[in-house]
Formats: C-alpha cells, structure tokens, sequence
C-alpha cells in the first residue's frame, strides 16, 4: 500500500542531538536550572502530576523568571537539523506524501527551526510558549495535546484524513514514541535513543544514518 502519510518526531529525529537529550534539556540547561527540569519530570514520571499539570509549572517557572521570545529565538539558532530534511520534505511533498510533525518538545522552536520547509508540512504539533506584548512568557497554549499520548493522535489523523494504518509511516527514536504501534502504523526507529528499537513489537524497523533522506527506503510507491 502507498505511503500517504509521514509522521515525524523532532528531538533526535530531525535534529542532531546528544544522547539523552532534547529541547527541554537544552532550554533548561541554557537558563542553568536542570534542577527544576529533573524535579519537575520526576513528578511526571512518578504520577504526581500530569502532563497538563507539568507544563503548567513549566510556563509559572518561566513567568516567574520572566523569560523572553528572544530566549527561545537564540535557542533555536543553535539547534542543527540532521542532514537531507528539506530535500526529504520536498521530495515527499512532491509525491503528495503528507507531513506532520508530532512531538512532545517546544513547538516555538520546531516552528523556527522547521521555518523555511513549513509549505511541505501539514501539521506541527508540540507544546506552545505564548508571550505577552512586552515579548515576556505568559502562558502556555491550551491543547488537546497536552491530554493525550502520540497514538491518540495519531488515530485522530487516521479517522479525519480516512487513511488505513498501513499508509502512515511514523518516523520516531524514544520511549516516549513506543505507544505509536498501538496505533498499527508502520514504525521505524532512527538513530535510537531510549527505546528497544530491536523490539519488533514496538519498531517494525530501524535505521543508524547521518542523513535522513535514507527512510526513503520505507515509504512505499
């Protein structure tokens, strides 16, 4: 069955990234607190707090500290995507493969950083920084979201567009992307990180490259 559809995670996925890491990591390490970032998710981790209830104390903290747009602007120049992402884009634009981008990282900076290929993608989802007139954090943005696990949405994908899970490719590299094969999308693991990705249950494939255009081999003509 054709490819309709490429989903995408973004920390490690598209961008270069260490081992262990993503945006969170970095916003927290640039603002010296990765206290807060290790109390904070461990209270997540723990079942204290949801996910709504983790980025609201997120978006307190930076208010708190009154940190600025430019921030996350400054932030997001010194995030490296892998290689061949706007080529791959546009060569899945180009055979009318949809693209979405669903992660669990800071949308304002996937929105920056993904700025010059937004025209190949359909939809960005991520959690929202929101700023007031003075360019200070006010809020976070109130999604769905922020209730639900990357296979709610993906399901949610596959009832509004009527696509069978055999014509989605989701494209991911953690944990935290391990719920997608509930959904029965093809899955394939780029450069793991904290995932089995030698589970066939979880992973239908893997793959190691330095350039991303090397998925092609598993989105179906």
């Amino acid at each position: 069955m054709k490819t309709e559809i490429v989903i995408f995670d973004y920390d490690g996925t598209l961008t270069k990234s260490e081992k262990g890491t993503n945006s969170w990591f970095n916003m927290w390490k640039a603002l010296d607190d990765l206290k807060t970032d290790e109390k904070l998710y461990s209270m997540f981790k723990r079942g204290e707090i949801t996910h709504r209830e983790w980025f609201s104390l997120i978006i307190d903290h930076l208010k708190e500290k009154r940190v600025t747009s430019s921030f996350f602007k400054q932030l997001a120049k010194k995030t490296v995507l892998i290689d061949g992402v706007g080529d791959l884009f546009k060569m899945l634009y180009e055979n009318s493969v949809e693209i979405y981008i669903l992660s669990s990282g800071i949308k304002n900076l996937i929105d920056q950083t993904l700025s010059g290929l937004k025209k190949y993608i359909t939809d960005i989802q991520g959690y929202e920084i929101l700023f007031d007139k003075q360019g200070v954090v006010s809020a976070g943005k109130n999604v769905d979201f922020l209730d639900e696990q990357k296979d709610d949405f993906i399901k949610k994908i596959m009832k509004t567009k009527n696509v069978k899970p055999q014509a989605i490719l989701f494209v991911g590299n953690g944990s935290n992307d391990e719920c997608v094969s509930k959904t029965g999308v093809q899955t394939l693991c780029l450069n793991p990180d904290d995932t089995d990705h030698e589970n066939s249950k979880i992973w239908n494939a893997y793959i190691f490259t330095n350039n991303i255009k090397d998925i092609l081999q598993f989105v179906k003509d």
